[in-house]
């Protein structure tokens, strides 16, 4: 069934309500964009310069043709990188074509989230506490805003999971083999995928050969399509491991060697004390899944975390209940959901489900539970190389929202002094998610650029000192770009601060000497690292850059 189809079969209450949801998510996300978060990642910035030089050129700025991995500040995925290119071929060098693809990508995950969640619950309602939930999460509004490699891993793993769902169930043997595709792109966003992705599937092919839910020749199909595509990233990790010295070049693509380059620091098994390192990564994982924040304010909030710390917590009240209902042979799973067919949850007597039940139940947790282990095998997780688990972690708060929800409901059929409890539940964590929401709007608009500027990631003090330049009396600014990093470029193009300005870009320490020497009513920027002598001169600091002018 489509998704046109579906939305047809839910009842016009709940389809004002899907709408509303989308239209808010949407407008947080797009307000101002692409200047919502001002400054630009160093690694935004290393994607973007990488874009531009490969859509001018064909080559990285390393002259490498079409790689398959960058090199970038210690290596970055390029499936980003390439939908960047394309975005810059149609809109030109600008921010808005640099954080456009994940923007658009984002949106997307909304539908895909609620439908796939709609699809394994038979529940519009509980579709629709997801899409809320997701709708308002920091970590989903955060990630689309910006243009890190890393953020767009898991949107391209939900719409594979989502495609894979829908194969099974639908036996629909196309979308089965395109959620292969969707699967292999996952090793080409972020790194981290060469170690989730074959774990994740296996487990999922082991347990649909036990079931008798996929056939030998569809099985070896999807081996052989994620094989192939996946085969490029694959060497490019081996040879960078195994170091042979050379690159392997598939026509134009290029599967590059590094000679500085290895990724094997990161990972566990090769640290020098593996059981050292293994207590260290478990008690970094932890940290990050129930502090949900890991040091790094541009990343996610402490007070608010990826998604509210509150859901975490109704998870974890839940699986207690659970646990105890249990023991008191009470048969009711928190995710009993996905055996639900009609708007309450349905239990069988002892407890067994189907395949049909079983299936998503084991879906999402190979999903949270490969998550945990590749936390723990990657050396000084953080919330970018722990970002698989985030779409599951919602999806267990999603059930455990409406657990509660449901358990208030089978108190008032057994008790009359109950029947208002479910309907307080309900107003109350509506409540508290718009208090929770509002509170985080303020938040990033009113504190999180302040916390982000000059911050080691992002440009250091040189958004400031340009948009310093702009309140100053004068047409024309000598900007100090010795590193050539495209900073300057974005900024310029993309800002309206700076519209008014002419700046003249220096690429040598011999063209910033004479800039300093002659600045003749003009001003000048300049990277502290340059060591020039400005004690002649009067200048304002921002960060790492001086804004230099004539006393």
């Amino acid at each position: 069934m489509s998704l046109k189809s579906r939305l047809k079969t839910i009842n016009k209450k709940q389809l004002i309500i899907f709408l509303i949801i989308i239209i808010i998510a949407i407008f947080v996300r797009i307000y101002e964009f692409p200047n919502a978060l001002k400054e630009v990642n160093s690694d935004e910035m290393m994607l973007a310069v990488n874009a531009k030089s490969i859509a001018d050129t064909g080559k990285d700025i390393n002259g490498i043709s079409y790689p398959v991995y960058l090199l970038g500040f210690g290596g970055q995925s390029v499936l980003l990188l390439y939908l960047i290119v394309l975005c810059i071929k149609i809109f030109g060098y600008s921010l808005f074509a640099i954080r456009f693809p994940l923007l658009i990508i984002s949106i997307i995950s909304l539908v895909v989230f609620y439908d796939l969640i709609r699809r394994i619950s038979k529940n519009n309602t509980i579709a629709l506490i997801g899409l809320g939930l997701l709708a308002i999460s920091p970590w989903h509004i955060l990630q689309g805003m910006w243009a890190l490699d890393c953020n767009i891993l898991p949107h391209i793993l939900l719409i594979a999971v989502y495609l894979l769902y829908i194969g099974i169930f639908k036996k629909s043997k196309w979308t089965l083999y395109l959620s292969m595709v969707f699967f292999a792109l996952t090793l080409y966003s972020y790194g981290i995928a060469i170690y989730f992705t074959p774990i994740l599937l296996l487990a999922l092919a082991i347990y649909l050969r036990r079931k008798k839910k996929i056939s030998i020749p569809d099985l070896i199909i999807c081996i052989v399509i994620f094989s192939v595509l996946a085969m490029p990233i694959i060497l490019m990790f081996a040879i960078n491991i195994l170091k042979p010295n050379e690159s392997i070049f598939l026509g134009n693509i290029t599967i590059p060697y590094y000679e500085s380059l290895s990724r094997t620091d990161d990972m566990l098994f090769f640290s020098p004390n593996i059981l050292v390192q293994l207590f260290i990564n478990i008690g970094f994982t932890v940290l990050m899944i129930l502090g949900e924040f890991d040091g790094c304010v541009w990343n996610s909030s402490l007070i608010f975390g990826t998604a509210y710390h509150i859901t975490l917590v109704l998870v974890i009240v839940a699986i207690i209940i659970k646990i105890k209902n249990k023991a008191s042979h009470i048969h009711f799973d928190l995710l009993d959901v996905f055996s639900s067919t009609t708007d309450s949850i349905q239990g069988t007597a002892n407890g067994d489900v189907n395949l049909q039940d079983n299936f998503p139940r084991f879906l999402i947790l190979s999903w949270l539970c490969t998550s945990i282990f590749t936390g723990v095998v990657i050396n000084q997780t953080n919330i970018n190389r722990l970002n698989t688990i985030w779409y599951p972690l919602i999806i267990l708060a999603t059930f455990a929202l409406y657990y509660f929800y449901n358990y208030f409901k089978r108190l008032e059929t057994n008790n009359e002094n109950c029947s208002k409890k479910s309907k307080i539940y309900a107003i109350s964590i509506i409540t508290i998610f718009i208090i929770l929401f509002t509170s985080y709007l303020i938040y990033f608009n009113c504190y999180y650029a302040n916390k982000v500027d000059m911050s080691i990631c992002f440009s250091r003090g040189m958004y400031q000192a340009l948009k310093y330049t702009n309140t100053l009396p004068i047409d024309n600014v000598k900007v100090d770009n010795l590193d050539n990093d495209g900073s300057i470029d974005i900024y310029i193009k993309s800002n309206k601060y700076f519209t008014d300005k002419t700046f003249d870009e220096l690429r040598s320490q011999d063209e910033l000497n004479n800039a300093l020497n002659e600045l003749d009513g003009k001003v000048l920027i300049i990277n502290e690292k340059r060591n020039v002598d400005i004690d002649n001169y009067d200048y304002v600091k921002f960060g790492e850059y001086y804004v230099v002018f004539e006393k």
